[in-house]
């Protein structure tokens, strides 16, 4: 009977310290952290818990919940829990505390719980003047049979990419070989040079993991390389949250265009070659979705290879991006 009492005064002391950090801490909780998942892990524990009929433990998730997000309803939870263990003191202090909190209170509910109140204010003051050393059993079965009915929160939304994605690429380009199997000549197709790439994707998986892309490249180098090809991507998930491998395949026409000058008997002569190809471009690379839909991505691994006639190039590209999903 010793050790369910001071166990009782510990939690009575735990929550009247909690029930008076949370008025000090209340307007500096920032309202966004509603969709956290901490706060959504301890809100389902604290409903499984009530679930089982576990109303203490259940109490104590509500009241780390709450302290992640001060959700008032959350308080109108804590009361309903300590109300029933017999907690009446706290159990009003929360009630009162909802009361302040709550600005959509509808007039039905406030009426609830103000008689709520009064029956808590009754009990204290019938404690006070009696006190009495009870087990936590003994106090649920004072407080009623009833079990108490809790408000429930919408589930979150689970964080999803956007419908849309668009990103800006910037890196440099690698030529690695050219097969020249005719006599025509396509080694200024992948310039050794600086790339800009946007990219632009509309989803089109349901899990919005998978994204048909327009990806038109410029490359300034030692010519100019403009290269419009569509692909598809695929976005895998990793362990760490908001972190993807991604892969992705384009194909589409390119062209390059290369400045030559050149020296006669008769002066110079300038001459502009224009190559026109198609390509192919396998890339990998990692990508890192923050809480606002802002991509940032690397791509170790991009290997566009052009094809005229019977002659295939090939090179690396080595590109950091960033963008947004809506």
């Amino acid at each position: 009977m010793q050790t369910s009492s001071s166990s009782s005064k510990r939690f009575l002391v735990g929550l009247c310290l909690l029930l008076c950090a949370w008025c000090v801490a209340l307007p500096r909780v920032a309202h966004g952290a509603e969709e956290s998942r901490d706060f959504q892990e301890h809100y389902q524990r604290a409903m499984t818990l009530y679930k089982l009929g576990l109303f203490r433990q259940s109490a104590k998730e509500f009241i780390v919940a709450y302290a992640l997000n001060p959700l008032p309803r959350l308080l109108y939870n804590l009361g309903q829990l300590l109300r029933r263990i017999g907690e009446y003191k706290e159990a009003a202090e929360a009630y009162e505390l909802y009361l302040r909190t709550e600005a959509e209170l509808a007039p039905e509910r406030k009426q609830e719980v103000e008689r709520y109140l009064t029956a808590l204010r009754t009990e204290t003051q019938v404690a006070a003047r009696a006190p009495t050393l009870i087990s936590d059993s003994e106090r649920a079965s004072k407080a009623g049979a009833d079990e108490p009915i809790l408000l429930t929160l919408p589930p979150a939304a689970e964080a999803k990419a956007g419908r849309f994605m668009f990103n800006v690429a910037l890196g440099l380009s690698f030529p690695i070989f050219i097969a020249n199997l005719t006599s025509n000549n396509l080694s200024n197709a992948l310039p050794l040079g600086f790339t800009v790439r946007p990219d632009f994707g509309v989803a089109v998986t349901g899990n919005r993991n998978g994204y048909l892309i327009f990806s038109p490249s410029f490359t300034l180098g030692n010519s100019y390389s403009l290269m419009f090809p569509v692909g598809f991507q695929y976005d895998i998930p990793v362990v760490v949250r908001g972190l993807f491998f991604f892969f992705r395949a384009t194909a589409g026409y390119g062209l390059s265009i290369k400045k030559e000058t050149t020296t006669t008997t008769t002066g110079t002569v300038e001459t502009t070659n224009i190559v026109h190809y198609g390509a192919v471009e396998p890339e990998a690379g990692i990508k890192y979705v923050l809480a606002k839909r802002v991509n940032l991505i690397f791509e170790p691994v991009a290997v566009p290879i052009f094809f005229n006639d019977g002659v295939i190039a090939g090179g690396y590209r080595l590109l950091f991006s960033a963008g947004y999903n809506f």
